[in-house]
């Protein structure tokens, strides 16, 4: 039988951050929400090379993320989408992951998501503070509430579960590629 959970990269990465200073990350180190903001914007470019999601803070047990609310997140009647908060919360979730396991644990899946709408979002950026409720070996349970930026309204809530994965020993995917070195 097969074991389900693979060895994790243990290669350095380097990354640049947001203030173009490169940072050196080991996979198996845990990455800071600064390093982790960095990689979100190398995995997932958006066109004009601007952020949208951006990781405030993390720790072992949580993890604040932001969602830089623009016009495409807009749906009819001047509200942010589902799909817009339910992407924050997932975000969230997943950050808490990345910061204890290592940016090896970046194959991590979403294996459930729960949501429940609460309220109308304000037209402002939208904050996701996410908690880890159990992390095992091969699942990991968050609990997230999403807020509308400078307000105490809970917009929505959400439970999110993971299934564990870390990319395997040697294999580098399209969202892994380090930055160009000088």
């Amino acid at each position: 039988m097969r074991s389900c959970v693979q060895t994790p990269l243990a290669e350095r990465r380097r990354w640049s951050l947001p203030d173009g200073r490169a940072s050196v990350v080991d996979a198996m180190t845990k990455p800071s929400a600064e390093e982790i903001s960095a990689f979100l914007l190398h995995a997932f470019p958006n066109s004009d090379g601007t952020p949208t999601l951006v990781v405030e803070h993390v720790t072992d047990t949580t993890a604040r993320a932001r969602l830089l609310a623009k016009r495409a997140h807009l749906r009819p009647g001047d509200s942010l989408s589902g799909p817009a908060q339910m992407g924050l919360a997932d975000l969230a979730a997943w950050t808490c992951i990345l910061h204890n396991l290592g940016l090896s644990a970046a194959a991590s899946v979403t294996s459930n998501l729960n949501m429940s709408f609460l309220a109308k979002p304000a037209h402002a950026d939208l904050i996701a503070e996410a908690q880890v409720l159990r992390l095992g070996k091969r699942t990991c349970v968050c609990e997230v509430r999403l807020y509308s930026a400078g307000q105490t309204q809970l917009v929505a809530h959400a439970t999110i579960s993971y299934a564990i994965a870390f990319v395997p020993e040697g294999a580098v995917g399209a969202y892994m590629k380090p930055a160009p070195t000088e």
